[in-house]
């Protein structure tokens, strides 16, 4: 019974490292707004479409295991951003043409 326990344990303590809700967030120099939620690749209505800055996508993406997709373009971000989002364990990823 001490065994299955620890055995237990330990399966719900890895459970618990992974991130529940890991988000992808899309940036898009060139059609995205910074109004947008950032949820999708493509502007689809309302407010649902990429953001237009990396700063944006940064501020929207707060949890371990985010992802922040990036379309062609040139982005530029302050030094600063690139260390805090190491610590915060988001991943940025550069998208293929869109």
């Amino acid at each position: 019974m001490i065994r299955c326990t620890a055995l237990t344990l330990a399966i719900l303590l890895t459970l618990s490292a992974v991130p529940a809700h890991a988000m992808t967030y899309y940036v898009d120099a060139a059609y995205g707004n910074d109004n947008y939620s950032g949820l999708s690749p493509f502007y689809i209505q309302a407010d649902i479409g990429p953001v237009k800055t990396l700063a944006k996508a940064f501020e929207k993406a707060q949890s371990v295991g985010d992802t922040i997709i990036t379309a062609d373009g040139i982005y530029s971000a302050p030094p600063e951003m690139g260390p805090k989002m190491e610590a915060k364990g988001i991943t940025v990823v550069k998208e293929l043409n869109i």
